[in-house]
C-alpha cells in the first residue's frame, strides 16, 4: 500500500511540475550584444517569438519585450494587410528618431499578413 501511494505521490509530483515549466508566462532569451533598433523585430522573428506573439494576440507580451530590449520609449502598432489597426501602443504625438517597418506574412501555412511599425 505504502508502494503505490509513493507511486502516486512521484506522478503528482513529475506532472506538477511539467504542467509549471510548459505554461510559464515569462521566456527567458538570451539577447545578444549590439541587436540595434533596426534588428529587434528581424531578430524576435528569427528567433519564433515575432509571430508566436502576434498571431496569439499577446500585444502585452511583445509590448513588454520590446520595453527590455529597447530601454527607450516607443510606439508599436501593428495593422492588417487591408489597412485596419490591430494594436497601438504608446504616443504617437511624440516626436521620434528611428520608424521601422516589418511585415510578416503568416504563420502554419496561412496568408495572413500583419505590418508591424515600430517607432522609437
Amino acid at each position: 500500500m505504502r508502494t503505490l501511494e509513493a507511486l502516486l505521490i512521484a506522478l503528482l509530483v513529475i506532472s506538477t511540475d511539467a504542467y509549471i515549466i510548459n505554461y510559464t508566462p515569462y521566456i527567458m532569451l538570451s539577447i545578444p550584444y549590439g541587436i540595434g533598433i533596426g534588428r529587434v523585430l528581424a531578430w524576435l522573428d528569427s528567433v519564433g517569438l515575432l509571430k508566436k506573439l502576434i498571431y496569439s494576440r499577446k500585444y502585452d507580451e511583445l509590448n513588454r519585450m520590446l520595453l527590455l530590449l529597447l530601454d527607450k520609449p516607443f510606439s508599436l502598432e501593428i495593422y492588417a494587410i487591408n489597412g485596419a489597426l490591430i494594436f497601438q501602443s504608446g504616443s504617437i504625438n511624440r516626436p521620434y528618431s528611428h520608424s521601422i517597418v516589418y511585415v510578416i506574412t503568416g504563420v502554419n501555412g496561412s496568408f495572413d499578413p500583419r505590418i508591424i511599425v515600430l517607432r522609437v
